[in-house]
C-alpha cells in the first residue's frame, strides 16, 4: 500500500484495516518514496507488516512479502 493515496493515506488506511476483523490477519506492506524516519515510524505504528521503499530490489520485496504472509498463513 502506498503512503500517499488521494484520500486517506496509507498508514491510516493500515491503522482502520487491523481495528477490523479481516485486517487483523491480513498482511499489509507500506511503500513510500520518502527515506524519512517518520514516514517508516507511521507504518509501523499502523501495525503494517513491513516497509519498502519504491526502489526495492524484486528479490527483496519477495523476502518481504513471504515475511508477512508466513506470519498469518502458516
Amino acid at each position: 500500500m502506498d503512503t500517499r493515496m488521494p484520500s486517506l493515506h496509507g498508514p491510516e488506511v493500515c491503522r482502520q484495516m487491523r481495528q477490523e476483523y479481516y485486517g487483523k490477519r491480513a498482511a499489509i506492506i507500506g511503500m513510500s518514496n520518502n527515506e524519512d524516519f517518520a514516514t517508516r515510524e507511521n507504518w509501523t505504528k499502523a501495525g503494517s507488516d513491513g516497509f519498502f521503499l519504491k526502489d526495492i530490489e524484486l528479490e527483496d520485496l519477495d523476502g518481504l512479502i513471504l515475511a508477512a504472509l508466513e506470519k498469518y498463513h502458516y
